[in-house]
């Protein structure tokens, strides 16, 4: 399991949008068909989409999604983007409390964007992809409770509990979600993963991936932990290279 989020400066974001959107077009044009081009951005290129590119046995399609990692990694780049994260290695068939570990995790994102906000001497806000409206709800409270508590606000440099949007709309989530499926899970995998009959991600899957874009994940990554509950192996295997 993994999350993840981005923090981007609130004057990169129009540029960023544009950026994105221009990298759809280039590499999936047949999504943009018929729409017009203030609907490029709902036309959503999905993670778990890429995910099968890289797999597939055409190298045709294993390019075209190398390629939109390049770009999509010289994006993050160039727009000064830091990723915060939070990674869980299970044994297969062991259940795990998604709700629960996922408020938790919001909060130490919290946590991190505070201390940004602090170090750049501003202010901001959480946008979250929505989920839910009961999961929504419990992971808002979840910081709710915090900034309200008697001892006082931990995070008073983010100006509201998590808001909830359609990643339809925002660049931002659709880059998250890239981050995340594309990257961290699929390092993770090649990291700490293990192999297993008919399994789909398998260590040997994804390890050109950790290998080519570690090493230009680490230098993004404000902070990022996994927990391994498998072998309690430490966060720094996960982008050691």
């Amino acid at each position: 399991m993994a999350i993840a989020g981005l923090i981007v400066d609130a004057n990169e974001v129009r540029s960023l949008t544009r950026d994105f959107v221009a990298l759809k077009i280039r590499h999936f044009s047949p999504k943009m068909a018929g729409v017009s081009s203030l609907d490029f951005i709902t036309a959503e290129v999905k993670g778990t989409q890429l995910l099968s590119l890289h797999r597939a046995s055409s190298r045709n399609h294993r390019r075209q999604a190398r390629r939109f990692l390049d770009e999509l990694m010289t994006i993050l780049e160039d727009h000064s983007v830091q990723v915060i994260g939070r990674v869980w290695i299970k044994q297969a068939g062991t259940p795990i409390d998604v709700r629960t570990r996922y408020g938790y995790a919001v909060q130490d994102f919290a946590k991190q964007f505070q201390l940004d906000l602090e170090q750049s001497d501003a202010e901001g806000i959480i946008v979250a992809d929505s989920r839910e409206h009961k999961l929504n709800v419990q992971v808002a409270h979840s910081v709710f409770t915090q900034k309200w508590r008697s001892g006082g606000d931990p995070y008073p440099r983010v100006g509201e509990v998590p808001l909830f949007a359609a990643s339809d709309n925002h660049a931002g989530l659709q880059l998250a979600d890239h981050v995340v499926t594309t990257l961290l899970f699929t390092i993770a995998t090649a990291a700490y993963g293990l192999n297993f009959p008919n399994a789909v991600h398998t260590p040997e899957a994804y390890a050109q991936i950790r290998e080519r874009y570690a090493p230009r994940l680490k230098p993004l990554v404000r902070w990022v932990k996994a927990t391994d509950m498998i072998a309690s192996r430490p966060s720094s295997l996960l982008l050691a290279t």
